[in-house]
């Protein structure tokens, strides 16, 4: 059997980033609507890293055709020191129809493509519509295509990419040169002034404890976290959680992996009542939040399958 490979070049051609946020917009009105079946991803430590396992199937809608497929992740911190990419993801996509195998592709730059098309959607929602101010902290494999997704819904005039190592001024050279963005790219070491100028604040580390804290934040910000994705995990302060109003992507896969959420939860801190609505609810229309500059946002992202399923098959078509 020869399946067809799908290279990030093929994905990025295939799915430019104004289209991955209206996909990743369907994928969220079909998860809503029931449309979707989707375990919780498994999770299984080796002696050297974390796989993760993420199936889902989408039924066929009136904006998305069935789709049936698999992501495989794996997350080996000790590459770094081998010289190589921390994450390895495949997707496997197959016919819903009958279960034949129909495609492979390259699963990392399509997982940091979704993502960043998820914060975009989840900006587009709930981010002052006069925005123009963009921090992110972290400058891994993610942070690109988030600037390039927040700029897609905005009109940010002004990036800073907050990072201790050199890999922030890296990026903030690469973007510039690439004249992506439309806006000025910096580097800086200085956090909290950083996140009291910023509009929109992405957090992607790969944190245990919190970069961003809730008193650093003026009223009008909007926050989203995609960094942590164990329970062990945390990008942001209970005082944040407390000050903002908070959504998420899926409710059942935030509490039971986000540790943005759930270590503050289990030291009676906050309540997942807090939670305002998901990201489903927002797309679909069933929520709608007015945007209120007295107001912080927060949105935590934890990555569905769902997320994979509908832009692998948007790729293939």
């Amino acid at each position: 059997m020869q399946l067809p490979y799908y290279t990030a070049d093929d994905i990025r051609a295939a799915l430019p980033m104004t289209r991955a946020i209206e996909v990743m917009r369907q994928a969220f009105v079909a998860l809503h609507a029931g449309q979707v079946t989707m375990p919780v991803r498994l999770g299984m430590p080796t002696p050297d890293g974390l796989s993760l396992f993420m199936p889902a199937h989408i039924a066929a809608g009136p904006e998305l055709r069935a789709s049936l497929g698999q992501k495989v992740v794996h997350i080996f911190t000790g590459n770094s020191a081998r010289g190589l990419p921390t994450i390895h993801a495949l997707v496997t996509l197959f016919k819903a129809e009958t279960g034949e195998p129909r495609a492979l592709l390259e699963g990392t730059f399509l997982t940091a493509l979704r993502t960043g098309a998820v914060t975009g959607l989840a900006t587009q929602l709930l981010a002052n519509p006069n925005a123009h101010n963009l921090a992110i902290f972290g400058a891994g494999g993610q942070a690109a295509l988030q600037i390039e997704a927040v700029c897609a819904v905005r009109e940010i005039r002004e990036v800073r990419i907050v990072s201790r190592g050199p890999g922030a001024a890296t990026l903030a050279k690469q973007l510039q040169s690439r004249d992506q963005t439309r806006a000025y790219v910096s580097a800086t070491g200085l956090a909290e002034q950083t996140a009291q100028w910023a509009d929109v604040i992405v957090t992607s580390t790969t944190s245990s404890e919190p970069v961003l804290f809730g008193n650093w934040l003026k009223p009008g910000t909007h926050i989203n976290a995609i960094g942590a994705y164990t329970p062990r995990m945390r990008e942001v302060d209970t005082n944040l959680l407390n000050r903002a109003q908070v959504f998420v992507d899926n409710r059942d896969a935030a509490l039971h992996e986000a540790g943005d959420l759930l270590i503050p939860i289990a030291a009676g801190e906050w309540h997942a009542k807090q939670i305002i609505a998901d990201l489903g609810e927002l797309a679909s229309g069933a929520r709608s939040v007015a945007y209120d500059p007295t107001c912080i946002t927060f949105f935590k992202s934890n990555g569905l399958a769902v997320e994979d399923i509908a832009a692998a098959s948007a790729v293939v078509g």
